[in-house]
């Protein structure tokens, strides 16, 4: 597992459990391309894959699945968040992906790391901010997944 502790980190990371469906991403003009040479290219990128989970932080997230993914690939994904029976939809691109546990392992599962940009179709970065009264970095990713910690916060007083 990916030993996040030594690393330097824009952003403070949040634990968070859920489950995700993603897939690659592709603009129009990718897609038709696609679909025209569709025998000759892998069909799986269509595929949904599942994954879950493991932090968030204000602009990105950390899963486990079974896939290994290229650094750069655009992902479309729809997060299942618990407390909400909607799906949030956001796009991404893969940071990077490792194989956890030993290269001997037989069952291949993967770490990957993905810089959010939208969610919902919301651009990420005209949403991060520090909020000074609760000294905390905020933002639509984390506001999606985690809930408002405003609500949590006052509820506790």
């Amino acid at each position: 597992m990916k030993d996040f502790s030594a690393e330097k980190r824009e952003h403070k990371r949040h634990s968070a459990r859920v489950d995700i469906n993603f897939q690659f991403a592709y603009d129009v003009k990718a897609k038709l391309k696609f679909q025209r040479s569709e025998g000759d290219v892998d069909n799986d990128d269509l595929t949904p894959h599942s994954a879950v989970s493991q932090n968030v932080s204000s602009d990105g997230l950390c899963f486990i699945s079974d896939q290994k993914l290229e650094k750069g690939a655009p992902l479309h994904l729809e997060v299942f968040v618990p407390t909400s029976k909607k799906i949030v939809n956001m796009e991404g691109e893969v940071r990077w992906s490792e194989k956890e546990g030993s290269e001997a392992s037989v069952k291949k599962r993967f770490n990957t790391g993905v810089h959010l940009r939208s969610v919902e179709g919301q651009l990420v970065q005209e949403t991060v901010y520090y909020d000074e009264v609760y000294k905390i970095v905020w933002s639509a990713v984390l506001e999606s997944i985690l809930g408002t910690f405003r609500k949590a916060v006052q509820e506790k007083s």
